[in-house]
């Protein structure tokens, strides 16, 4: 009897083996299903989502993978990305169209609902991860004629950190350690580290204050802003931006054929081309080029984060001058024509009219006073010599 309870009992085991293998399963697959449990280490928001047709659920998403991809925060083939709202805890479906480890990356997401800060996130940098694009991912027509395409900003991002996570800037060998994390006073503990030796403390929290942007830390030429702290079930964890150094300014080259144009940014006058003029900043500016006898060129332009120098490079047009209306004959034939417009006209070889001049005769004059006066007086002179004579 003894060995027949034996294989029962295995039986038993067997299966709650399995059933508790199976909950540990479901359960590692809950937490993977979260990028931010699941070990992703950075993200970026998009742009913010301003439609609110309710009917549109597919939305275009471009971004700059190359970047990530050359800074060792993505896999090659663009695996790792996710897309999921801020708490990591609601994914969306997506779909890489076209553009791995280029500047205009494009993928398409599905968001059936707009989540309450009207954007989502791209998480990525997990080098375990398999792709999860779905290739049977179908766009509506309708919303890929309407929808409104999202940007990512992948020069700016942010990073997901635990205790005992570092973060390391090339720039000057610095390592940033978190040493401890609060998630009810929202306080980061983290330590300064350069060659093995703590250089600095430095506890970063949200500011006090609404109308004054979260505390920052300058560890190098990079700028390391909270953000966020949570927990999950893995703990308590910060999510921080790390903002890489701005050039002290950009190389904005211009040039024009033919040179010497007159270049104005934001209505300033700036001088003359070929010139090269340093800009401060990442905004939006506008360029003007004017020169005699040309028309004018309007031209909007803005750097990029690392950009380093932008050259522009235009021809202008001439401006055509306006001719009246002409008529050439040369030996009698119409050879050419030119409208007032300006635009010559060909015309055939056909011989001009000849002017034929009327000739008139002038009328016949009367004799005037004068000559009747002096034949009066040859005739009386006539008369007195006849008179004279016959005495």
């Amino acid at each position: 009897m003894g060995s027949k309870k034996l294989p029962l009992m295995a039986c038993i085991l067997v299966i709650g083996m399995a059933a508790i293998l199976v909950l540990i399963g479901t359960a590692m697959g809950q937490i993977s299903s979260n990028p931010i449990a699941g070990g992703w280490l950075y993200r970026q928001k998009t742009s913010d989502i301003s439609n609110s047709d309710s009917n549109l659920t597919d939305y275009p998403v471009t971004m700059d993978t190359a970047y990530l991809i050359s800074a060792r925060k993505m896999r090659s083939d663009c695996a790792d990305i996710r897309f999921a709202d801020s708490s990591g805890s609601t994914q969306f479906n997506y779909r890489l169209e076209s553009g791995c480890n280029t500047n205009s990356t494009k993928l398409w997401v599905k968001i059936p609902s707009v989540p309450p800060e009207n954007k989502i996130y791209v998480y990525y940098h997990n080098f375990e991860a398999d792709s999860m694009s779905d290739e049977k991912y179908i766009v509506n027509v309708e919303n890929m004629a309407a929808a409104q395409e999202l940007q990512a900003n992948s020069q700016i991002d942010e990073t997901i950190r635990r205790v005992g996570d570092s973060i390391y800037f090339e720039d000057g060998g610095y390592t940033l350690l978190i040493k401890e994390i609060d998630s009810n006073s929202g306080n980061v503990w983290t330590e300064l580290q350069l060659n093995d030796r703590t250089i600095d403390d430095k506890i970063l929290n949200q500011s006090n204050s609404e109308d004054q942007n979260p505390q920052d830390y300058k560890p190098s030429k990079y700028i390391v802003t909270w953000v966020d702290v949570s927990n999950d079930t893995t703990g308590d964890y910060a999510i921080l931006q790390i903002v890489p150094p701005l050039a002290a300014y950009f190389d904005l080259i211009i040039s024009t054929d033919p040179q010497g144009a007159n270049i104005s940014i934001d209505k300033e006058y700036k001088g003359k081309t070929k010139k090269t003029i340093p800009i401060g900043d990442l905004e939006e500016h506008s360029l003007s080029l004017n020169l005699n006898g040309y028309y004018d060129e309007e031209i909007t332009f803005k750097f990029q984060q690392n950009e380093g120098k932008k050259e522009i490079q235009r021809t202008l047009r001439n401006i055509q001058p306006t001719t009246t209306g002409t008529i050439v004959i040369s030996d009698g034939i119409l050879t050419n024509a030119t409208t007032p417009t300006g635009i010559s006209v060909e015309t055939a070889n056909t011989p001009a009219p000849t002017l034929i001049t009327p000739i008139t005769s002038k009328p016949t004059q009367a004799p005037g006073f004068f000559a009747l006066t002096f034949i009066l007086a040859i005739l009386w002179g006539y008369f007195i010599f006849k008179k004279n004579r016959h005495r």
